[in-house]
């Protein structure tokens, strides 16, 4: 295998979706339907070797709740607006093209304004974490 890879994001095939609507994702594991309203292409090779890059397909009117990842990522809102949220701050209107990094086991969550496009990448597992400690009013 190549230590380089290139591809148009559009060769990527989206994950399929379980029977009951929950998304198995390479490194995160399996997301409930209520959790996830799009489509995840993933661009990596292996869960455990990655690279863990995935592009998300919010439709507007979608809430990712409050939740935190193992590792550091890095995102890229290619197209669409997004709200963002964490703990104790005032949200903020985020327009594409936008940029955040966030470290590993800091908890945000956002509310999808726009259909939207978002390039996503970790140093390493993801897994996917619920937040339960902490809601937020919409």
């Amino acid at each position: 295998m190549s230590a380089v890879a290139i591809r148009r994001i559009e060769d990527y095939p989206l994950l399929i979706s379980e029977p009951d609507g929950s998304l198995d994702i390479p490194g995160v594991g399996l997301v409930s339907a209520d959790k996830l309203a799009g489509q995840v292409r993933w661009l990596g090779r292996s869960s455990e070797d990655g690279p863990w890059a995935y592009v998300n397909y919010f439709p507007r009117g979608h809430v990712v709740p409050f939740h935190f990842h193992d590792a550091n990522r890095s995102e890229i809102l290619l197209s669409g607006a997004i709200l963002w949220h964490e703990p104790g701050e005032d949200p903020v209107r985020y327009e594409a093209p936008a940029f955040s990094y966030v470290e590993a086991r800091n908890t945000y969550g956002y509310d999808v304004l726009e259909d939207s496009e978002i390039l996503v990448q970790f140093d390493g597992p993801p897994m996917l974490n619920w937040d339960s400690k902490r809601s937020r009013q919409l």
